[in-house]
Parts: structure tokens; sequence; C-alpha cells
């Protein structure tokens, strides 16, 4: 089973997004939140797999300060960020914050469930269409998450591979089946992947090369 918190200061956010996962067998919902102020209070006396979490709240705290605190003191809580914001830089920050999943509020309410089971597993899940209309740079000078990472000078052929393949969401082990190679061959093409682009996580490759995957399309 798996156990969702909703953090959301619009009550009809919050009992939408419980009523879509209440028809799933493999989800439950164990709290409910309208103030990112309480969070700690919460994840300290209930056990969370998966937070969501907008980022925009009428208190001072922000969902980009809710994601840095849960990440740094409840490491097993992965977090999906549900947002009316959907720009490049937005999601962006939510992610280098550490946030392991984003939704816009605008995408289909079928998504949602399949989010939350995809981001307790571990993997990074965008909204398909997040990127498409967003260019130029990201604000921190970086230019890996835009349509200039050329991916076929910085990365081997097989490299290349993998990368696209960790971009449409296979995970490793379908990967390995997908290439006909082990597993923990997998696992060090995407090793050398991350030290060649400079990435320090699997959810910041996964980021990166679903965007690259959008921008290129």
């Amino acid at each position: 089973m798996i156990h969702v918190a909703i953090l959301d200061d619009h009550s009809l956010i919050r009992q939408g997004i419980r009523t879509i996962l209440a028809d799933e067998e493999d989800i439950s919902v164990v709290a409910e939140l309208e103030s990112p102020e309480k969070i700690d209070q919460v994840l300290e006396s209930i056990s969370v797999d998966v937070l969501i979490t907008d980022l925009s709240f009428k208190q001072e705290m922000s969902g980009f300060d809710v994601i840095q605190l849960v990440k740094s003191r409840y490491q097993s809580c992965r977090i999906l960020v549900i947002s009316m914001h959907s720009g490049a830089e937005q999601v962006q920050r939510a992610m280098q914050s550490g946030a392991d999943g984003y939704l816009s509020k605008e995408s289909s309410l079928s998504l949602i469930a399949k989010a939350v089971r995809r981001t307790f597993q571990g993997e990074c899940f965008l909204q398909g269409n997040i990127f498409r209309s967003e260019t130029g740079d990201t604000g921190n000078g970086s230019k890996k998450t835009l349509l200039e990472l050329n991916i076929y000078e910085a990365l081997s052929a097989r490299e290349v591979e993998i990368f696209k393949l960790l971009g449409e969401g296979e995970t490793s082990h379908r990967i390995a089946e997908i290439l006909c190679i082990s597993p923990s061959t997998v696992g060090t093409h995407r090793d050398r992947i991350k030290h060649k682009l400079g990435i320090d996580s699997l959810v910041q490759l996964r980021f990166l090369a679903t965007q690259w995957i959008l921008n290129n399309q």
C-alpha cells in the first residue's frame, strides 16, 4: 500500500485528489494538510510514502521550502508536485530542490494515480507537455536542460541509447531487456552518463533526459 499525504491550501483541490485516489486499491490517502507549517508534525507521526504538494501557499513558507525540509529530514518520503505553474523555471527549481515528480494542475486527472505510483517506485515522473513551449536559459546558466545539449558529442552511442530510454521512462531492468545487456551494465553506463553530464542523482538524470526528449521531438 502506498501511503499518500496531500498538501494544498485549497480544500477543493485536496478533495478532488483524494476522490481520484480513493478508487485505487494500492493507494491510501493518510493525511490532508492546508498549511505547510504542519508538514513536520504530520511526517513525524504518520508514515508517508509520497507527499503531494503545491508550490504556492498563502503562508510565508513556499512549496520549495517544503520540498527541501522533507528531503532533509524524511529521506524515504518521495515528493510529487502538482501545481498550476508549468514553466521550465519552476519545474527546474522544484526538481533541484528535491522533488521526484511534477504535474500541472491542468493535466489529465487520470495521470495522478500513475504519477503517484511512478514517484513511489523511484522514477522521475514529468507531465509530457511541460517543456514543449520552453526555450532559452534556465536562469542558473546551465545549458544541460535545453535544446543546445548535444548528447551525441558528450556520450558514446550506447550511452545515447540508454539516455533516451531513461527519458522515455524506462526502468533499468527494462532497458537491459531492450538492449539485451545485464542490469549491472546498464548501471555502469548510467553512472558514466551522470559523470559526463555533471549530474549527481538518477532523479536528475531522468529529469534531464525527459526534458531533452521533449525538446527534440
